[in-house]
């Protein structure tokens, strides 16, 4: 929640957030921390039965209006994505686009996404946690 908090503040409208990893590594969680960051509210939950789901800020925050939370899990192809007018969010310059299950979907994301890679372990320390982000 720390981590989405602050990686927040760098985010503008029209941005892409990809995230990967695997169930249980933290990106509904890290969707949940931007969403917070960003002053929504509501309760956010993973879009898997219904692929998407906007949500609008209470107020503005860098040129965005809008948070659009993606969930690939349950699709086969990137033309299922596509029907459900993904490009209209991705286009959007008042929209930041968050994207679960992205490696699903890599040949339609556009290239300046943010690509957030989760990934754990069980150690003899306890849950190990590691989340790299590239662009």
């Amino acid at each position: 929640m720390r981590l989405a908090h602050q990686f927040a503040l760098r985010l503008r409208g029209g941005d892409i957030v990809a995230l990967i990893g695997p169930l249980g590594a933290g990106k509904t969680t890290f969707v949940q921390g931007l969403a917070r960051a960003l002053g929504i509210k509501k309760l956010i939950t993973s879009p898997t039965f219904i692929l998407l789901k906007s949500y609008r800020l209470n107020k503005p925050f860098h040129h965005i209006i809008v948070l659009t939370h993606v969930d690939c899990y349950r699709l086969h192809n990137a033309q299922q994505l596509i029907d459900v007018g993904i490009q209209d969010h991705f286009d959007n310059p008042h929209t930041i686009t968050v994207i679960e299950w992205a490696d699903r979907m890599i040949s339609i994301i556009p290239s300046r996404a943010y690509w957030i890679t989760f990934s754990f372990s069980n150690t003899d320390q306890g849950l190990s946690r590691a989340i790299i982000i590239d662009k």
